[in-house]
């Protein structure tokens, strides 16, 4: 068995940075990755990703922004790349291709199996992402067998997408980058109490989203007026789209975002 006083897993760019503190304190430990540094940027992104932060704002523990376009958008591979630099940089102690099968609790500390050894480790750092596995609704399954259906860490570019309308399946910077492929997005909104169920959000408001959003038009970011009057005075302008029978989600009316107020 190994021992080491800290585990990090995950060889991106928070747990590189964990590892160059660690060492600004002279605390031993490594750097469990599953596959080579930067792995995720590597392998699960598509072509025309940029950082939504300029690269003056990009920094890691003893290192800033060094180019000469500030003010530019780092690709993913540009990113992978200052990675890749900053972990051989920090000299930082990873084990590249040691995928961690487990970590459970054991006197004083943890154990940490790996498809390789077993590491025992007075603390453990989780540094393996917030997206590393897509989270998928299980609405996926009832897909037609004869539609594509693909997650975010699974696409490339739209040359992989057969001809036809694109459905988006979620917000966040997604539907910015599908307008500028030239796709237009459907976007229904409405808030109230959910539950998880067997790890996936459900309950009346998750469904009345999707009601509204099946009421939207191409392009269209559509509102119940639950959410129009949240957001009263914030200087979002709507235009009503009148009362809709949103099957069993009953009668509700419906307002279109229109623009932002600039003033």
């Amino acid at each position: 068995m190994l021992t080491t006083t800290t585990v990090v897993v995950g060889g991106g760019h928070c747990g590189l940075a964990m590892s160059r503190c660690l060492a600004d304190k002279s605390i031993d430990h490594v750097v469990l990755e599953r596959g080579e540094v930067a792995n995720s940027w590597r392998t699960q992104r598509w072509d025309s990703l940029r950082l939504l932060t300029p690269n003056w704002m990009t920094r890691l523990p003893g290192h800033t922004y060094r180019g000469d376009d500030p003010d530019g958008y780092l690709t993913a591979a540009q990113t992978a790349q200052l990675i890749t630099d900053y972990a051989k940089e920090s000299a930082a102690p990873v084990r590249a291709n040691t995928p961690v099968l487990s970590v459970r609790a054991a006197e004083h500390g943890y154990l940490v199996r790996t498809d390789q050894d077993t590491w025992h480790a007075r603390t453990v750092v989780a540094a393996s992402g917030a997206t590393a596995a897509p989270h998928v609704p299980q609405l996926r399954h009832s897909v037609p067998t004869g539609i594509a259906s693909l997650a975010p860490t699974e696409y490339r570019n739209p040359g992989e997408l057969p001809d036809g309308g694109v459905l988006v399946v979620g917000a966040s910077a997604i539907g910015e980058y599908a307008s500028r492929l030239g796709v237009q997005t459907c976007t229904g909104l409405h808030t109230g109490e959910c539950e998880v169920v067997d790890g996936h959000v459900a309950g009346a408001a998750a469904q009345m989203c999707v009601c509204v959003a099946n009421e939207a038009e191409a392009g269209e970011v559509l509102v119940s007026s639950t959410v129009k009057d949240l957001v009263a005075g914030s200087g979002i302008r709507f235009e009503e789209r009148g009362v809709h029978n949103l099957a069993e989600c009953g009668e509700w009316r419906l307002f279109a975002v229109e623009k932002l107020r600039q003033d």
